[in-house]
């Protein structure tokens, strides 16, 4: 055989070795790209069920909501018509009560009175109080009552409202700020007579000397203590 043929042999072998070498390497490389794909293929999978599972849950949520809403929906309406009328009371008592007098007792303590009267209305006369710093008064003891009764004569007028309510239970006196029982007592003679069943707050009379139990829409002044 000749030189060129041998090459030529030779190259055709090379040539062909080297084809068989990239197919077997083709096929074993192939499985590789199917496991990764199938693989791939299994996660999309898994996102899609978690997806499903969380929009589920979504929806579970909102429905609970919704019907937490329509549930207390009417209750949260009448909370905020009570709030915005007694916000209404609130600033008709400003127009109304526009100024107080003040005086301050021992202790550093201050009381102070309205200077007009006004339709009573004890829950709205403390907030009243708290928006100046304080809250209806509270008469702990002699002393302080003898102090009080002192201020409220330079003042002027018979009758002024403090925080004594037997509302909830007659007969059962508590301040209406604390909800403490009243300890200290000044009865006027004959009181507390709760005329007409009607009179279930208590105010310092001037006239009769000491506490007298009035109806609570009274028309009159009210003190005030910080």
């Amino acid at each position: 055989m000749s030189e060129k043929a041998t090459v030529f042999l030779f190259c055709v072998a090379v040539l062909v070795v080297s084809l068989r070498l990239g197919y077997c390497n083709q096929v074993y490389r192939a499985p590789s790209r199917q496991d990764d794909l199938l693989g791939s293929v299994e996660d999309v999978e898994w996102d899609v069920q978690t997806i499903a599972r969380e929009i589920k849950t979504l929806q579970q949520d909102v429905k609970i909501v919704k019907e937490s809403v329509i549930q207390n929906l009417p209750q949260w309406m009448t909370s905020v018509n009570s709030t915005l009328a007694n916000f209404i009371k609130i600033f008709k008592y400003i127009q109304i009560v526009s100024h107080f007098d003040v005086v301050y007792g021992s202790q550093e303590k201050m009381y102070f009175v309205t200077k007009t009267e006004a339709p009573f209305d004890i829950m709205v006369a403390d907030f009243f109080c708290a928006v100046f710093g304080g809250h209806l008064a509270e008469i702990k003891d002699e002393g302080e009552y003898k102090f009080i009764v002192n201020f409220l004569k330079k003042v002027g007028g018979d009758e002024f409202l403090i925080g004594g309510n037997d509302i909830n239970e007659e007969g059962h006196w508590v301040y209406w700020h604390s909800g403490k029982p009243v300890e200290y007592w000044h009865w006027s003679n004959g009181n507390p007579d709760n005329y007409k069943g009607i009179e279930d707050c208590m105010a310092i009379n001037l006239a009769i000397g000491g506490f007298n139990d009035v109806d609570c829409k009274i028309n009159k002044k009210f003190l005030c203590e910080n």
